[in-house]
């Protein structure tokens, strides 16, 4: 495993966008966008060896659409390309799993002045009305499984749904 990460400025025109585009990214497209007038590019970009993409696609887009010449990235380059692949997967699979605690996405944007419109922050007039993170979570397999219970076979080791 990766056991040193750095973080080297490459040129976008040196990077290429992985073929097998995964997600549809417009919108974070745009939002980035706005992100990168106000603050720079702060967060690296994945690269493999090959300065393919990894994570961080919609970033190089959005500072390829600003002209910006340079992007930092860390490049992954001890992984075969079977789990570069499976990063890749998970990487952008475990994005769906983040959730909102509501009360306190309210309390830190009262301390500051952003245009919620622009990132599509949720609505938080109605903070208190108890809205739980299942009222927000995906069609996703853990959702469908959540309630399934499976035992395993103390003789055979094999599973069981209930």
């Amino acid at each position: 495993m990766q056991t040193k990460i750095e973080i080297v400025t490459m040129a976008v025109t040196k990077l290429k966008m992985y073929e097998n585009h995964l997600r549809e990214n417009d919108t974070t497209v745009q939002m980035l966008t706005h992100s990168i007038k106000e603050y720079g590019v702060v967060k690296p970009i994945l690269i493999d060896g090959n300065g393919v993409v990894v994570d961080g696609e919609a970033l190089l887009k959005a500072a390829i659409q600003l002209t910006i010449s340079e992007v930092p990235c860390i490049i992954i380059d001890e992984l075969t390309d079977e789990q570069i692949k499976s990063l890749r997967l998970v990487l952008n699979k475990t994005q769906e799993f983040t959730t909102w605690d509501f009360e306190r996405l309210a309390e830190e944007l009262a301390e500051i002045e952003i245009d919620l419109t622009t990132y599509e922050f949720p609505d938080l007039k109605d903070v208190s009305l108890n809205i739980s993170d299942s009222d927000f979570l995906q069609d996703t397999e853990i959702v469908r499984n959540r309630d399934k219970k499976g035992v395993v076979c103390p003789n055979c080791g094999n599973e069981f749904e209930l």
